[in-house]
């Protein structure tokens, strides 16, 4: 009954932190279907995207906030002006 409560308490804690510790790995990434690639946000992204945001006319929108479809034409941009 004891080594029962264990393993139950163990798998509730593993689930719960397993999520919040790998939360954090992946903040920001997106996977480009396109291109077949993963891309991570990072503050390497910021200026081209201050300056993706000002060639494609864009109010400025915190990259986490943007659609899929923003976020795609944003890597398409990086791709093609790397």
């Amino acid at each position: 009954m004891t080594i029962t409560r264990g393993i139950r308490k163990l798998a509730l804690a593993t689930a719960i932190g397993l999520p919040l510790l790998l939360g954090g790995c992946v903040h920001g990434g997106y996977y480009d279907y396109h291109y077949h690639d993963y891309h991570r946000w990072g503050p390497g992204e910021r200026e081209p995207y201050a300056h993706w945001e000002a060639e494609n006319h864009r109010q400025h929108v915190e990259y986490s906030n943007l659609s899929n479809n923003d976020k795609q034409a944003y890597w398409e941009w990086r791709h093609n002006n790397h």
